[in-house]
């Protein structure tokens, strides 16, 4: 049986092929100084916080040595490359902050909203049980997912504004502005979803969605 897997030509066409390309996935992933090869974060890897000029530096000499590869998934690979180059090394973006200009730059990847997206479905596997989370994304109300952003020590004391806790900070929420954000859904056709629109309908529905957020929030 074993000298039919290792005797089987596809077999080790396939496995010369992997290896090939995964050397030059290694060279690409240097280049951009994101999941390194000896890195221990996986999925979870951020990219390491180096000189922009430096990575894009090397990422035109990756493109350099395989644009003229004969291979068409080098081609491929290549044409993406260049198409979101722009993206990959924007500009910082200029804002202003406490009177003073800082710079922040834009992320390399969609990495980080792909680690949100596993957290959001882990949290919510958890809470139903269920394997299939599009009921409960389908029914949350929209900015939900900015619970999250509450793990950040500096927009958690922004949203506080000088108050002790979230359920302080959630008592001084007028209940018409609280209304009169739903109204302007309406307005623009944005569809609410049904669990929501019963919510709304009950008698303190601020103070049951309050607790619906301190909830996800802890």
């Amino acid at each position: 049986m074993l000298s039919r897997v290792i005797n089987d030509k596809d077999l080790k066409q396939t496995a010369s092929f992997l290896e090939e390309n995964e050397t030059i996935f290694n060279e690409l992933r240097e280049a951009l100084r994101i999941t390194l090869k000896d890195g221990k974060q996986g999925l979870n890897d951020d990219g390491e916080d180096c000189d922009m000029k430096s990575i894009s530096d090397k990422v035109d000499e990756f493109i350099d040595k395989y644009k003229s590869s004969e291979n068409k998934y080098h081609q491929k690979m290549i044409e993406q490359i260049i198409k979101y180059y722009e993206k990959l090394f924007a500009d910082p973006i200029k804002v202003m902050v406490a009177g003073k200009e800082v710079l922040i730059q834009p992320q390399r990847t969609n990495n980080v909203m792909e680690q949100f997206f596993r957290y959001l479905k882990r949290l919510l596997r958890k809470r139903s049980g269920n394997i299939s989370v599009k009921r409960s994304l389908t029914a949350m109300l929209p900015g939900t997912v900015l619970v999250k952003n509450l793990d950040n020590e500096d927009y958690l004391e922004l949203l506080l504004d000088g108050t002790s806790g979230l359920e302080e900070r959630f008592s001084q929420i007028d209940s018409r502005l609280f209304l009169q954000e739903f109204s302007e859904m309406k307005s623009h056709n944005r569809k609410i979803p049904a669990d929501a629109k019963k919510l709304i309908k009950e008698d303190q529905a601020l103070d049951k969605i309050e607790k619906l957020f301190l909830a996800v929030a802890i």
